[in-house]
C-alpha cells in the first residue's frame, strides 16, 4: 500500500510473498475509483482478477468508502461485473440493480452499429 499525494493510494498483491499485481485508486469524494490494476500473467492459477476485485471492494470498504467504481460497463467483456456483490450500474438517468438487463445490453452492445441501434436501446432502458 502506498500514496499518491494523499489523493491516491494502491493496493499491492503478493502470491506466494512475490509481487503479482497491485491496483491504483483515485479517490472521488462520495467514492474510489479503480484506475489500474494490472497483474503478471504467470500467476493466472490464482484467479487473479476476481482476486484484485474482491480486495479493492474490501478495502476500499475498510476506509470508509461507500461506493468503487471499476469502468464503464459495456460489450461482453464487462459481464463479469454484474457477479460482484452489490453491484449497481449507471443506466443514464439513475442507479440501477437490474443485472438481468444490464447483461442483456452488455451482450447486444456489439450489435449497436448504427445510431437506429442506439435509440433501440435507449428504448429499453427507458422502459426497464
Amino acid at each position: 500500500e502506498g500514496d499518491d499525494e494523499g489523493r491516491d493510494f494502491y493496493l499491492i498483491l503478493k502470491c506466494s510473498g512475490e509481487l503479482c499485481g497491485f491496483s491504483k485508486i483515485l479517490v472521488h469524494t462520495g467514492g474510489v475509483e479503480s484506475v489500474i490494476s494490472p497483474w503478471h500473467s504467470d500467476f493466472k492459477k490464482y484467479s487473479l482478477g476476481w482476486a484484485i476485485i474482491d480486495f479493492e471492494c474490501k478495502e476500499t470498504k475498510s476506509r470508509g468508502f461507500e461506493h468503487l467504481y471499476i469502468g464503464a460497463g459495456y460489450d461482453k467483456g464487462s459481464l463479469y461485473k454484474s457477479k460482484i456483490p452489490g453491484f449497481e450500474w449507471w443506466n443514464g438517468s439513475s442507479w440501477s440493480r437490474n443485472l438481468e438487463l444490464y447483461d442483456d445490453l452488455c451482450v447486444n452492445d456489439t450489435n449497436v452499429h448504427t445510431f437506429d441501434d442506439l435509440m433501440n436501446t435507449k428504448n429499453r432502458l427507458t422502459n426497464q
